[in-house]
């Protein structure tokens, strides 16, 4: 039970993951309620978008966030406000938001469909959700942008396990990045992860393997995890502490959610129709 606006709603060591899945969402038509909570400039960007798919899961992903972030602050979702760092990575403007409110970390990740969202307490924290698609080879990609290490363990793989292998390893440097909240001020291969096949549906660990000198603060405690959705998505965060608990729930804003147990199933009909009846 998450108790909103106290610090104890959010223990040292945990990290929640939020996920909003397009499909599910767009049945429950709250659309109108969702605009309601934008400040003038998600406005304006929602606006801007020209695909509609896009201007949704833009939408989605603000209303999550908002939504989310109320669970802790006990804030209403319009209430919250953002500012940047001077690397543009967003955290709540504790100067414009009620004295003495419990204001989280978090972050924020969407592609194709799906949106994700990571609270702590007060870690560095980063989150990258990527849809797999279809197309080229990615060795051409992990060519580019791979550390050796991580070429050699790619190249390992199955050639039919080698796509999923590649979003591994993209992820999680991606949140990685995020999480160091400096932008691409290094470049994406001078540091490696391991990343090994895990049990589907889960939340599986990873491991920093190389670095460039300084790249992390030595006595910070990092821990990286990673996990499917599906079959055509892969999701990974980055936390500047140990994790001790992960929880990770599917949210429906202004709905509901639901605990996760088997990341694997969210899109299969039976999920859907356990959704669905939990929120009608």
């Amino acid at each position: 039970m998450i108790e909103p606006g106290s610090e104890s709603a959010l223990p040292g060591g945990q990290l929640d993951i939020w996920i909003a899945i397009s499909a599910h969402v767009a049945d429950h038509h709250r659309e109108s309620a969702y605009e309601a909570m934008l400040d003038a400039s998600e406005l304006d960007h929602y606006r801007s978008l020209q695909y509609p798919e896009h201007r949704f899961d833009y939408l989605l992903s603000r209303a999550l966030l908002r939504t989310v972030l109320s669970c802790y602050t006990g804030l209403a979702p319009e209430q919250h406000r953002f500012t940047r760092n001077e690397s543009g990575k967003p955290k709540l403007d504790r100067e414009s938001l009620p004295e003495g409110v419990f204001l989280p970390r978090f972050n924020l990740s969407l592609t194709d469909g799906v949106v994700v969202c990571a609270i702590n307490r007060d870690a560095p924290l980063g989150i990258d959700v990527e849809y797999h698609g279809h197309g080229r080879s990615m060795l051409d990609v992990a060519d580019q942008y791979f550390s050796s290490l991580e070429i050699a363990e790619l190249k390992r793989l199955p050639a039919l396990e080698q796509r999923a292998g590649f979003f591994r390893y993209w992820t999680l440097k991606e949140s990685l990045i995020k999480a160091r909240g400096e932008g691409l001020s290094v470049p994406l291969d001078s540091f490696s992860f391991r990343a090994a096949t895990g049990v589907q549906g889960s939340t599986q660990k990873a491991k920093l393997v190389s670095m460039a000198e300084g790249f992390l603060p030595s006595e910070e405690a990092w821990s990286f995890r990673y996990f499917d959705l599906g079959s055509d998505y892969t999701v990974a965060v980055s936390m500047g502490e140990t994790i001790d608990h992960i929880c990770l729930r599917e949210s429906i804003p202004l709905v509901g959610c639901v605990d996760v147990q088997d990341t694997s199933s969210l899109f299969t009909h039976a999920h859907q129709d356990a959704l669905y009846a939990a929120f009608c």
